[in-house]
């Protein structure tokens, strides 16, 4: 069943229209640790990493889409940092 307002793939939901606002990718900065991320998806590939200078690099990239191909790119695994960021 398909709610209105997103869109159901084999891998995730993505939400649109008036429902915009629930996606990770939803472009609404906000301070995290300290840190001023550009979207909660930022912040999430950010705390995968391990690296700090990875971690910055994946906070500042300027695509709201992308921050997850950038953390996976650079060596961020959520399974070696997933238990202790939960």
């Amino acid at each position: 069943m398909t709610m209105p307002g997103h869109r159901r793939s084999m891998l995730h939901v993505a939400f649109s229209g008036d429902r915009l606002f629930l996606s990770n990718f939803y472009p609404h900065p906000f301070l995290f640790n300290g840190d001023m991320y550009a979207t909660a998806e930022h912040a999430f590939q950010a705390a995968k990493c391990v690296d700090e200078v990875e971690a910055e690099r994946v906070r500042q990239h300027p695509h709201r889409r992308r921050p997850s191909r950038s953390g996976a790119e650079s060596g961020c695994a959520w399974s070696g940092t997933r238990r202790g960021s939960m």
